[in-house]
């Protein structure tokens, strides 16, 4: 069984490791699509086959190169609410807003 999301939210404060402001739009996508992240025009799936470094957080990386940080804390809210599709549309930074890590908003 899959599940995606009624509507788009949008989340937006301060990355961890660089205090930039990131904004996140989270969107629905259709069954099999799995969990994507868009940013500067690139497309990262959510995926073993493109997870980084994950010395000091989760880091996935796309083959050109383009890398986003700290995915760990957002994916696991996914993972909480059995959202298995969505697209995950990051402005700013190449890192997910802390937030309280608690996934309550």
């Amino acid at each position: 069984m899959q599940r995606t999301l009624l509507n788009s939210i949008q989340i937006s404060g301060n990355t961890f490791h660089n205090g930039e402001v990131s904004e996140v739009k989270i969107s629905p996508l259709d069954i099999n699509s799995g969990i994507m992240f868009s940013y500067r025009n690139t497309l990262i799936k959510a995926c073993v086959e493109n997870i980084g470094d994950i010395s000091q957080n989760t880091t996935i990386i796309q083959s050109n190169g383009k890398s986003l940080l700290t995915i760990e804390h957002l994916m696991s809210a996914l993972y909480a609410f059995g959202i298995s599709n969505c697209l995950i549309n990051i402005d700013g930074t190449n890192e997910v807003p802390l937030l309280d890590g608690s996934s309550a908003r």
